[in-house]
């Protein structure tokens, strides 16, 4: 097993529960998610998202090993098994304290030698914690990127991490055209690498201001805007080396997205919003459809997304109480 668990006092709530592939939760945690009003916080809502990850490879490791013995059996010469779909490597949750700490040190202005490694802390050069993803990978073309949006991302008085008051998801989808040739690539920047043929990013937010606007977009945009100057690069200080400028952000606002009815639900519903769009995507067995059998083709497209919202299980007056059950029930079955 890749998780820890200790036994503690019910009263110690600074006393470790699980570590499960390094997500771990206290006993503060477990008491968010047992009481039905209160704010989700960091480690919560990156435990959720490590349990996604690790279902999903959990799957596709059986997927494999049946494979492997088919092919055994039947005394198959074909790769069948070592041409798997990978769809694991399609996906990246990123833990909201990573998030929070690159929205707070890294600084578009600068163009330093440190570049590389502010962009491995979203983990955005290799399919293993990469974001920017899948050159050296046939089978994959693209990734989806769910990033937990806080508005303390973008406060100008941010001290302490962990803070905020609205949770909302970003999604983000890069494409890259398969067998595309060096001329997709950024060569005045670092290293040759990829540059996708494609970046959308769609903001789903569970509270819109009485004007209609999301209360995150303001933070969903300043974080869109840092990874996509990441993943595209920054130019160069030597002005005979400027790349070109990066294309025009593209940021939909959902408007599908199924609203809160009270001020402490909103982690719930972006968990929510991410495992529908997730379970739409990630079928290793048959082309993923929506309910009413559309396929679906990567990369997303803002009419499948807002469909899957709009028959999603988040408008369901218990679902926000279901899902903090299933997370403790998620524990328990990890701790026995």
């Amino acid at each position: 097993m890749s998780y820890t668990s200790t036994s503690s006092s019910s009263n110690n709530n600074h006393h470790l529960v699980i570590n499960y592939h390094d997500a771990v939760l206290y006993e503060s945690d477990l008491d968010i998610l047992k009481s039905d009003t209160a704010w989700l916080n960091d480690a919560c809502i990156n435990f959720y998202w490590t349990r996604l990850q690790q279902q999903l490879e959990e799957a596709e490791d059986d997927k494999d090993d049946s494979a492997v013995s088919t092919n055994k059996h039947s005394n198959s010469n074909s790769s069948s098994s070592s041409s798997s779909s990978n769809s694991s490597s399609k996906f990246k949750f990123v833990d909201p304290s990573v998030l929070s700490f690159f929205m707070h040190q890294y600084d578009l202005q600068q163009n330093t030698e440190d570049d590389e490694e502010e962009e491995d802390i979203l983990g955005i050069q290799n399919t293993c914690n990469a974001c920017n993803v899948l050159s050296d990978h046939s089978n994959n073309d693209g990734v989806l990127m769910f990033l937990p949006i806080n508005d303390n991302y973008v406060s100008q008085t941010w001290t302490i991490p962990g803070g905020g008051t609205h949770w909302s998801l970003l999604l983000l989808a890069l494409n890259y055209e398969k067998n595309s040739d060096s001329s997709n690539t950024n060569s005045t920047n670092r290293s040759s690498r990829p540059i996708p043929s494609t970046m959308m990013f769609w903001h789903f937010d569970s509270s819109r201001t009485g004007c209609g606007y999301s209360c995150n977009k303001k933070a969903a945009t300043e974080v869109a805007r840092k990874i996509q100057q990441v993943v595209v690069g920054k130019q160069s200080t030597d002005s005979t080396l400027l790349p070109p400028p990066p294309p025009p952000l593209q940021l939909i606002e959902c408007s599908s997205m199924p609203q809160q009815q009270n001020g402490y639900d909103c982690g719930l519903y972006t968990l929510g919003a991410a495992k529908e769009i997730f379970d739409a995507f990630s079928s290793t067995t048959t082309t993923p459809t929506t309910s009413t059998s559309t396929p679906i083709t990567f990369p997303p497209t803002t009419n499948i997304l807002e469909h899957i919202l709009q028959t999603s299980q988040l408008k369901s007056p218990s679902f926000c109480k279901n899902l903090r059950q299933q997370m403790l029930k998620d524990v328990q079955d990890l701790l026995s």
